[in-house]
This record gives C-alpha cells, sequence and structure tokens, in this order.
C-alpha cells in the first residue's frame, strides 16, 4: 500500500515537473522571467510531492517557502512567470495537510500553502483561497470519515469481546444451573432409592410382603425421577413444558411417599397458599424437597416438618427436623456442593433470602423468605 502512494507520488511529481519545465521552456524562448530559479523552485516542489505523506507540514512550508521568499525579493517578474501547473502542486499540499495533519499544525500548514500560492504577488487574494482551502476542507472531512471508520471498527472489535465474554458467562452461568436442577432432581429420589433398598433388603427374608412395597417405593421414586428430568430436557431443549409445575401439590406428595417409608414428615400450609405464584410454588417444593434429603441424609429418623406461611407480601418456607435418634445414616457423605448453595441461588433469584444453621435442640432449620412478586422461572 505504501509503495504503491509512492509511486503514485513520484508519477504526479514527474507530470508537475514536466508541465512545469514546458512552460518554462516556453517563457524563456519568449525572454520573459527567471527562468534558472524557477527551475529550481519548480525541482524542490517536485521533490516535495512525494514526501508529503510522511512530512505533510515540512513538505507543505518548504514548497511554500521556494515559491514565496523569490517572490518577494525579486518581484512580479518572478509570479508573472511562475508556471500555472504549481496551482495543482499547491492544492495538492493543501489536501494532503486536511487529510493527515491535526489542528493547530494542519492550520499552519494551510496557511503556509496559502502564502506559498501567492509566490508573492497578493494582487490576486481570491485565487490563492480558491486552490487551497477546498482542497483543505477535503482533505479535513476523508480524514475525519477514515477516524470515525477507525472508531466504529474498534468498537466492533470490542462488542465482539463483550460478547464473547458474555457467551462464556451465559456457558457458565447454564452449567451451575444445570447442576443445581441435576441434584434437586436426582439428590433426593436416589436418597430415598437408598433408603427403600436398604429397607427391603433388611425385610426380605422376614417380610416379603414389606420388602415387595419398599421395592414398589424405589420404582415409583424412580418414575418421579424419570418425569422431572424430562421436563429439565424439554426447558434445555427449548420447548415450553406440556404441563404446569403444581409446587404445593408435589410437596403433598413429597411427604406422602416420604411417611410411606417411615420418614415422620408432616407439611402445614397457612395463608393465601392457593393464590401463589407458579414459580413461587415451584422454589418451595425445592427447598422442601432439599431440607427433607438433608434430614434424611444426616438425621435419619427425625421428625420432619415444612412449615409454608404465604403472608400478603412475603413467603416463608420453613423445614425443621430434630435430632438423629439413631447414628448416622449411610447417606451421610454422599453428594456434592449443590444442596445449600444451590438453594441460596434459586432464593436469591426470586429476591428472597434463604438461613439455614442447626437448632437449639440438636435438629436443623432451613428457612427462606420469598416476595410475592418475584417473577423468575424456577
Amino acid at each position: 500500500m505504501a509503495r504503491a502512494g509512492w509511486r503514485l507520488d513520484a508519477a504526479v511529481a514527474f507530470a508537475v515537473g514536466g508541465t512545469g519545465a514546458a512552460q518554462l521552456l516556453a517563457a524563456k524562448s519568449n525572454g520573459n522571467g527567471p527562468q534558472a530559479g524557477l527551475a529550481v523552485a519548480l525541482a524542490v516542489g517536485c521533490v516535495a510531492i512525494p514526501v508529503r505523506r510522511r512530512y505533510p507540514l515540512a513538505a507543505a512550508v518548504v514548497a511554500g517557502a521556494v515559491w514565496f521568499v523569490p517572490g518577494v525579493v525579486i518581484g512580479h517578474r518572478w509570479s508573472d512567470a511562475s508556471p500555472t501547473v504549481f496551482a495543482f502542486a499547491f492544492m495538492l499540499f493543501a489536501y494532503t495537510l486536511g487529510s493527515r495533519e491535526q489542528n493547530t499544525r494542519g492550520l499552519l500548514g494551510l496557511v503556509a500553502v496559502i502564502i506559498g500560492s501567492s509566490a508573492g504577488d497578493f494582487a490576486d487574494p481570491v485565487t490563492m483561497f480558491v486552490f487551497t482551502v477546498p482542497a483543505w476542507v477535503a482533505g479535513a472531512v476523508v480524514q475525519s470519515r477514515s477516524r470515525l471508520t477507525v472508531q466504529l471498527a474498534e468498537r466492533a472489535r470490542e462488542l465482539d469481546d463483550e460478547r464473547e465474554a458474555f457467551a462464556r458467562e451465559a456457558v457458565a452461568f447454564e452449567r451451575v444451573r444445570i447442576a443445581r436442577e441435576m441434584h434437586d432432581i436426582v439428590a433426593h429420589n436416589i436418597s430415598m432409592m437408598v433408603v427403600q433398598a436398604g429397607a427391603g433388603q433388611r425385610q426380605l427374608a422376614s417380610d416379603p410382603a414389606r420388602a415387595a412395597e419398599a421395592f414398589d417405593h424405589i420404582k415409583a421414586a424412580a418414575d418421579l425421577t424419570e418425569l422431572e428430568l424430562g421436563r429439565l430436557l424439554e426447558l434445555l431443549g427449548g420447548d415450553s413444558p406440556n404441563h404446569t409445575v403444581d409446587g404445593l401439590g408435589l410437596i403433598d406428595e413429597l411427604v406422602r411417599r416420604a411417611a410411606a417409608t417411615g420418614i415422620p414428615a408432616t407439611c402445614r400450609l397457612s395463608g393465601a397458599h392457593d393464590a401463589l405464584p407458579v414459580n413461587l410454588g415451584a422454589t418451595a417444593y425445592r427447598i422442601a424437597q432439599e431440607g427433607l434429603t438433608n434430614a434424611v441424609k444426616h438425621a435419619p429418623g427425625a421428625p420432619v416438618e415444612i412449615i409454608i406461611d404465604a403472608g400478603a407480601d412475603t413467603v416463608t418456607i420453613t423445614v425443621q427436623n430434630g435430632p438423629p435418634p439413631s447414628g448416622a445414616s449411610e447417606l451421610e457423605g454422599t453428594g456434592g456442593q449443590h444442596g445449600i448453595s444451590g438453594m441460596r441461588e434459586r432464593v436469591h433469584d426470586d429476591g428472597g433470602t434463604l438461613r439455614a444453621g442447626p437448632a437449639a435442640d440438636g435438629g436443623w432449620n432451613l428457612t427462606a423468605r420469598l416476595p410475592r412478586r418475584a417473577t423468575t422461572q424456577a
């Protein structure tokens, strides 16, 4: 690109020099003007043409000086004999100043070009401005558009970087959300399956009927897991679920299944729970599910109470269990770290708060408070 520009400037300089030399030879044949000095000034100006791209201000000042100073010294004979083709050269210098120099430097160069184009004769100032100022303005417009193009390209690169960063954040968020959903769906049901499998194994020889009932509960838990996984896959696939989740109804089913497996679990509803938003009902179900799962893991055999108080502005969900009546459960060391942290994120997404910690009697309390105005989806 730079080499092509240099070749073009060299061709322009050659054309200006050749035309100017022809005009000087014609003037010499008529015995008009100081041809030797004009030839030197023309040569300096032609040399300045290829230099103008890299040093616009210096080229304009030098060309203006070699054309203006002799004109002041010699007088009108210099300006009268000056080749008219050099007006094009000054127009080219003015355009380069506008397109490459900034602010003060560009204006100083324009003044030098205007004065230089007069060749020391100010009798016709209009001509001085006609050949220089419009060219300088055109160059300034080109520079402004070029700068805008560069800024837009830079902004486009920044937007690409921001889009990539957002995509990475979105992927990370989705991974966390999927892990949380998988934990909510699988952890509880697997825990129930393990409890029932252990009970069935112990009763297989002494009470086959109770053992068969335990296996039925295992199948029911597996069916529920399959149903919830199917709903999760629908959501991940971008499809709308083909059913509405009744969170409070699922809590009743959760408590019923837990009681059927020998876990002393109860649920108590109060307030305007019939008009509870769907997303809060789903969140309440997940919190109840997590609390019950934790009780099975860490306090096997302890009574579990789920309390949902649907107030006018706030919904309070409490899951509390007493101290374990026996030793640790086989499930205590299982699972990941998504339980309480996942519930805390879910509750935070709904604009609420969650508190979990040991109770005074040695049990455990899990309390979430959610505003009824929350609208995010579970």
